[in-house]
């Protein structure tokens, strides 16, 4: 019964390890950009996970991270963020028609 156990234990734990290389060669440019954002900003959230996730999608050619002039770089997402937020402000604060 051990040895079953323990059998089927490592024929999971290699059918997981071969997805998980197979998702990370996939998502080869989104793992590569989400690497130079860290070494840049040294943390990042999961909204920038997301947004990275999104702009780079499975099977995008490393070459469009490699060509940016800033790869490390996430600010217009931040410039993004502070548009969206002060036009909700503007929004809240604009008195409402009756």
């Amino acid at each position: 019964m051990d040895d079953e156990i323990a059998n089927r234990s490592e024929e999971l734990l290699r059918d997981m390890y071969g997805r998980t290389v197979s998702l990370l060669r996939s998502h080869h440019a989104a793992l590569f950009k989400a690497v130079k954002v860290l070494l840049n900003q040294k943390e990042i959230n999961g909204e920038e996970i997301d947004f990275i996730l999104n702009m780079y999608p499975p099977q995008t050619p490393l070459n469009l991270v490699l060509e940016e002039e800033n790869p490390g770089n996430l600010a217009f997402i931040k410039q993004e963020q502070a548009e969206e937020q002060e036009q909700l402000l503007l929004t809240r604060s604009t008195p409402e028609t009756l």
